[in-house]
Order: C-alpha cells, then sequence, then structure tokens
C-alpha cells in the first residue's frame, strides 16, 4: 500500500511539472509577440514622426516679385509672368500698371525651375530660375521684353570714299532717334558696312565719322517692317584746303537752362548743308571750309533765331544763343484716347496717328490701351487708328485754348470668322542624335511678313503666342554648323500646335 502512494505521487509530481512547463512556454511566447508589436508600434510612430519632419521641410513655400519692361524703359501692364518645370506650372501672375508681379507659393524644392512672360506684340521671356536669382535687383527680378511689330526694322549703311567710291571700314556709324535719348553705335566692316537690327519706327538720323573725312549726316523714316539700304559718301579732308574748321553751338532758354532736341540747321549760300539736333543742349559742325556761314535755331515753344559767322581757316568757335519763350498760350491743348474691342477689352498696340491739314504730326502706339497727345494748338485734327484684327478707324476733334478731352472709342472687328488666341511651339533637335537644341533661331513669318524672330531654350523650344487662326505659317529654324529648316505650318483653329525641327549637322 505504501508503495502504491509512493508511486502515485510521483506520476502527479511529473504531471505538474510538465504542465507548468507547457504553462511557462505558453506566457514566454505571449510575451514575445506583446514585445514584438510594441516594437514595430514604436518604429512605425519613429518612421511616421520622421516622415511628418521631412514633409513639414518640403513644403516650405518662397515667393519672386519683379517687374517688367520694354527696351526703352517702359512698364508694361498686363503681361502674363509663370514659374515652371515640366510638371507643373507652380505660379502665374500678370503685371499691374506699375508693371509689377508676384510670384506666390513656390515648393523650394521644385527643380529645373523656369521663369516665363510673355505680352501682346511683344517676344517670348524664357529663362531659368537659376539666372534669374543673378541678376535681381534688391530682391526683384527685372524681365524686359521686346517689342515684336514695331521693332522689327533694319538698316544697313553703306560707306564709301565719293571719288574713289572704295568702302571705308572702321568708321562710326552712330543712329539716332530725333527727339528722345535713345542713339546706338556701330563701326563699318571690311566691307564698309554698318548693321543695325530690330530697330523701332520713327524719325531718325544718321551721323558717320572718321578721321580724315568730313562728318556726313542724313534723316532716316522708319515706318514698317522693312530693310533700308542707305549708301553715304564721305569726302576727304583737304589738310592744306582750310576745311578742318569747327563750330560749336550751345542752346538755352532764358534762365540759361539747356534746351534740348532744338534742331540747329547750317546754311551756306542759301542751301542747307547739315543740321543738328541738341541732344545734350548743343551741336557740333565740324570740318568746315573757310567762308560765310548761316546758322537757324528752333525748338518746339520758343521763336526761332537765326544769326551769320564768318568762318576762318583751321577755327574753334563756341556760340550761346538763348531762345525766347513762344508768346502763344494756346499751344498746351491735352487729348487722352481710349480702345476698346466691342467686347470692352482694351486694345495694345494700335498705332494712332495724328494729322493737321492734311499732314501727319504725330503717332503713338497704344501699349495700354490707350495714347495721349499733348502740347497742341488750339485748332481741327484728324486721327487715324490700325490695329490687327480691327476695322481702321478714323474721326476729327476740335481743340479750344488748352482743352483737354478724353474720347473712347471701340473698333469693329475686322474678320469675323478668325480666332485670335492659337499658339504654336516649335523644337528643334539634331537629326542623328535626337538631342534638343538650344539657342537655334527661329523665325514665323505671315504673308511673307515676319512676326516673330528668337531662340529656342535651355530645352530646345519656343513658344509663340497668341496667333491668328485659321492662316499659314512658315517657319524657318537655322543654327550654326547645321542646314536650315524650312517649312509650312497651317493652323486651322484656335489651339495649341506643336511642331519639330530636325536639322542636320553640315
Amino acid at each position: 500500500m505504501k508503495f502504491i502512494l509512493s508511486f502515485l505521487k510521483k506520476i502527479l509530481l511529473a504531471s505538474y511539472t510538465i504542465y507548468y512547463s507547457f504553462f511557462i512556454r505558453y506566457i514566454m511566447k505571449k510575451l514575445v509577440k506583446l514585445l514584438s508589436t510594441i516594437s514595430a508600434t514604436f518604429v512605425a510612430l519613429f518612421f511616421l514622426s520622421s516622415c511628418e519632419d521631412n514633409s513639414s521641410k518640403s513644403d516650405k513655400l518662397i515667393n519672386i516679385e519683379g517687374y517688367v519692361i520694354n527696351q526703352n524703359g517702359e512698364l508694361i501692364n498686363g503681361a502674363v509672368v509663370k514659374i515652371y518645370n515640366t510638371e507643373n506650372v507652380y505660379a502665374r501672375d500678370t503685371t499691374n500698371e506699375l508693371g509689377n508681379f508676384s510670384l506666390i507659393g513656390i515648393p523650394e524644392t521644385a527643380t529645373s525651375l523656369r521663369i516665363a512672360a510673355n505680352a501682346s506684340g511683344y517676344s517670348f521671356y524664357d529663362i531659368s530660375y537659376i539666372a534669374a536669382k543673378s541678376i535681381m535687383k534688391d530682391g526683384k527680378l527685372p524681365i524686359m521684353l521686346m517689342k515684336e511689330d514695331l521693332c522689327c526694322n533694319a538698316v544697313h549703311i553703306i560707306v564709301k570714299d565719293s571719288k574713289t567710291n572704295e568702302s571705308i571700314k572702321n568708321a562710326q556709324v552712330k543712329l539716332a532717334k530725333l527727339k528722345t535719348d535713345w542713339k546706338i553705335y556701330s563701326n563699318t566692316n571690311a566691307d564698309g558696312i554698318a548693321i543695325f537690327d530690330s530697330i523701332c519706327e520713327g524719325s531718325y538720323w544718321i551721323r558717320v565719322a572718321i578721321d580724315g573725312y568730313v562728318v556726313k549726316e542724313e534723316d532716316l523714316q522708319l515706318d514698317s517692317c522693312i530693310t533700308r539700304t542707305i549708301e553715304l559718301k564721305m569726302d576727304k579732308i583737304e589738310k592744306d584746303s582750310c576745311c578742318t574748321s569747327k563750330v560749336k553751338i550751345w542752346v538755352k532758354d532764358q534762365s540759361n537752362e539747356i534746351i534740348k532736341n532744338a534742331t540747329v540747321k547750317l546754311w551756306k549760300n542759301g542751301v542747307k548743308i547739315d543740321s543738328r539736333v541738341t541732344e545734350n543742349g548743343y551741336a557740333v559742325f565740324e570740318g568746315l571750309c573757310k567762308g560765310n556761314y548761316g546758322f537757324s535755331i528752333s525748338a518746339d515753344h520758343y521763336k526761332g533765331q537765326e544769326f551769320d559767322y564768318e568762318i576762318s581757316c583751321d577755327e574753334f568757335k563756341e556760340f550761346t544763343k538763348n531762345l525766347i519763350k513762344d508768346q502763344d498760350s494756346c499751344c498746351n491743348g491735352k487729348i487722352y484716347i481710349g480702345l476698346k474691342s466691342p467686347n470692352g477689352e482694351l486694345i495694345k498696340n494700335a498705332t494712332v496717328k495724328l494729322w493737321k491739314n492734311g499732314v501727319k504730326i504725330a503717332y503713338k502706339t497704344s501699349e495700354n490701351g490707350y495714347v495721349t497727345f499733348s502740347e497742341l494748338c488750339e485748332g481741327n485734327y484728324g486721327i487715324s487708328i490700325t490695329a490687327d484684327h480691327f476695322k481702321p478707324y478714323e474721326f476729327d476733334f476740335e481743340i479750344a485754348c488748352n482743352e483737354s478731352k478724353e474720347i473712347a472709342k471701340t473698333l469693329e472687328y475686322d474678320e469675323k470668322d478668325t480666332c485670335y488666341s492659337a499658339s504654336l511651339k516649335i523644337f528643334a533637335k539634331d537629326v542623328d542624335n535626337k538631342t534638343v537644341l538650344s539657342g537655334a533661331k527661329v523665325i514665323i513669318k505671315l504673308d511673307g511678313v515676319v512676326i516673330y524672330e528668337g531662340t529656342t531654350n535651355d530645352d530646345g523650344y519656343i513658344k509663340k503666342e497668341p496667333l491668328k487662326a485659321p492662316a499659314n505659317y512658315l517657319i524657318i529654324v537655322s543654327k550654326e554648323s547645321y542646314d536650315i529648316k524650312q517649312f509650312e505650318m497651317k493652323l486651322t483653329d484656335c489651339k495649341a500646335y506643336q511642331e519639330t525641327a530636325s536639322l542636320k549637322k553640315q
């Protein structure tokens, strides 16, 4: 009996040990699983926290401010400015009356950003953000747009010796716009030619000078997109002929303040032989021979003045002439003309000409939808208006003594079945390796007239908008060391068109 009880006790103890061992294992498994869950949760929370930190950094936004002007330094209202890359347009703004724009909310981490600007009547502008930062002034980005329609003239000046007819190289040629401070210089090349491109409409004068020759000048009028070739023949200065004298004439008012843009004419034997405009308050005549000369001076709102002078051999003479203010007090009239389309939008880049007694006396462009003519004398005037896509318009008006008038005109559309909001993107690529070509020259012509001229950007394309449709356009793409590509494109609707010009290496 004792033996049986001892045997049962051992069996119970073994069972308890086995059960306890399984219980401990079960508890340990549960504990390991619980710790694994806690660890995973902790790791997930850690990474979520890290992601939130990185996200807050990537969401940092920057702003870019600037202004848009044309090549004359005039502020442009209504220009569209945007910042973009191949994936998104991040911000867009339209310039106000002061030409200012603000691009707001640009992600700091965005890459390959570019800034583009366009306005009606101006060439398309595109620059990388990196390059834009380098030209910022006082934290603002200046953008200059070049006029397309009015600055499409070219002037070629050919300078030759009057006796031998040989080309004269290295002569300095000055092209200046009358009644403005605008001027540009160029020297004649080996063929005696000086070339000026992208010149705006207006009245100009040309001045050619080189040692050993008498200075040569000539007036020039540019009215449309043309190439003017002018041949000027220069006379050599004979060292012993007394043709080296010089006269400088200062033109001032009664307060001894200089008068800019006065016209000084030089006469000899009753014939006008030269003319100058007082850009800085004076006019200079050089290479004058011995003899008697007459000088006449005129300026707006001043009484004219004339005088004679006997020039001796190899002389330098300086005069100061004070003009008297014209007593006609009825020449301070002004007219303000606003131009709108039938739907009420301002018409930009219309040409407005002012006429009096059948003679055109001034013209301006409605850059912001309006023009102003001032300093008008009492009398009757005429106005003629032309604008792309609108019918020509004319009207007469009368200005009383020192009167100011405001006139609003609505122009009618010229072609009812034509739209003017098409766009064209031209890519330039290497035909062999298929890479894009930046800096390729692109010319777009409509009816034989150049309406766009520019170069492809870093991404190898230009974009021109708005364009007329339906219409046939001639596209000419060229790049140094490549063959020229020329083709036609028909734009049938007002939508976005795209074409690639594949150029072959020469």
